[in-house]
């Protein structure tokens, strides 16, 4: 009979017992290991973060690095979203900064900021101002209705209590969260446990919003809640929130986002670059070069979708532009950008013309159609040239 060694006994195995691992001993050690991660049995331990785009080091792939008096709706890194109502204005981008190798465990270089250029110090009932992801309810149908657990690093000026939220797609239930920091302007570590989710309410659990995580910095009365209860509504805050965007130059930093399954932290997931950014994009693809902001004028030939043209004159010319990867759905929008000239439009490269009245027609989540009009003395066999963006991403 073979012997099982007692994971929880330090002096096993010895020399005399345990020596030979059988089926059962190594499915007795796995169960013991998935208990004190707080994870069920057949619980995969990688791909467990659903949140991507949660290490800044590899991020932002597309959207730009730095945003100036950023804009409500704006997506400052990939599947990152700064939502905001009031007059608070603030600058926000990567930053070369994060939790040491000592701290973390691992190399953080660079962090996404929020910093305060105009402070809004009497917040309204109906201001907000945070950043937030929207989980897929495909990922998120994973996680649902157990427990799960919220893990980053944390760098702000204004010490105090700050929240996070987690809602569902119909914005009926929510749950709001404390985490605090301690000393101003040094990272600090936050773990969050959130217990399961409620089977009532209107949740997704196919490629529509499955769950909104938000950080907060300012909110009003109309979005606070009591904390650490799931909640009806459309909350994202605590009663008296703690506002930290009351000063020029208050900043927040963050990084490392992971949401796990399970009631214990584990260390932070790190996908190769590969596979984030093909995440990425299945909510958002560009022609443009990584890390290059979406704008017209930026040079023939440099990175554009080119096509030829298939009719003369003023007549429709058509290019086929197929997605890297199959996006969540039909892309709801399509921007034109003419590499040489203003927006909205094709440049014949070949004529060194213009092509206005651009448009996207045949669109599927793996391509779409352009179509092209007013091209006076474009013809047949010309070179077009095109820069795009395609977004199928999810509102927080």
């Amino acid at each position: 009979m073979a012997y099982i060694v007692d994971p929880t006994d330090p002096t096993q195995p010895d020399g005399n017992k345990g020596a030979t691992q059988g089926d059962d001993e190594l499915r007795a050690l796995k169960g013991y290991i998935q208990t004190l991660m707080g994870l069920g049995a057949g619980i995969n331990f990688f791909r467990k973060n659903i949140i991507i785009g949660g290490d800044f080091d590899i991020n932002p792939f597309q959207r730009g690095t730095n945003f100036a008096g950023a804009g409500d709706g704006l997506y400052v890194a990939d599947r990152w979203q700064y939502r905001k109502s009031g007059t608070v204005i603030e600058d926000i981008g990567t930053v070369v900064d994060g939790p040491t190798i000592a701290q973390a465990g691992r190399l953080y270089v660079k962090s996404l900021r929020m910093n305060v250029t105009t402070a809004d110090v009497a917040i309204a009932a109906g201001d907000f101002d945070y950043l937030g992801q929207v989980i897929e309810g495909y990922y998120w149908k994973l996680l649902a209705q157990v427990p799960i657990t919220l893990s980053f690093w944390h760098k702000h000026t204004k010490i105090g209590i700050y929240c996070v939220a987690f809602r569902n797609s119909g914005l009926d239930r929510s749950y709001v969260a404390e985490y605090s920091q301690l000393v101003a302007d040094t990272w600090e570590p936050a773990t969050i446990v959130i217990p399961a989710s409620p089977v009532a309410g209107a949740w997704d659990y196919t490629n529509g919003a499955g769950l909104i995580v938000s950080f907060a910095r300012s909110v009003g009365a109309t979005f606070q809640t009591p904390a650490n209860i799931w909640t009806a509504g459309n909350l994202y805050s605590i009663y008296n929130e703690f506002i930290s965007t009351d000063a020029i130059g208050n900043k927040f930093i963050i990084n490392g986002i992971q949401l796990e399954k399970g009631s214990i932290t584990s260390p932070f997931e790190q996908k190769t670059i590969h596979e984030e950014l093909s995440a990425c994009q299945r909510y958002c693809q560009r022609s443009f070069a990584q890390g290059q902001n979406a704008q017209s004028g930026i040079g023939a030939l440099s990175g554009e979708t080119m096509f030829i043209a298939g009719k003369a004159g003023a007549l429709a010319q058509w290019g086929q532009v197929n997605f890297k990867v199959i996006m969540r759905n039909a892309p709801g929008i399509i921007q034109f950008f003419n590499p040489t000239t203003g927006s909205n439009q094709v440049r014949d490269e070949t004529a060194g013309a213009d092509l206005t009245g651009t448009g996207a027609v045949s669109i599927r989540d793996n391509g779409f159609l352009i179509s092209a009009v007013g091209a006076a003395g474009t013809v047949v066999g010309n070179l077009l040239g095109v820069h795009w963006t395609a977004e199928a991403e999810l509102t927080a």
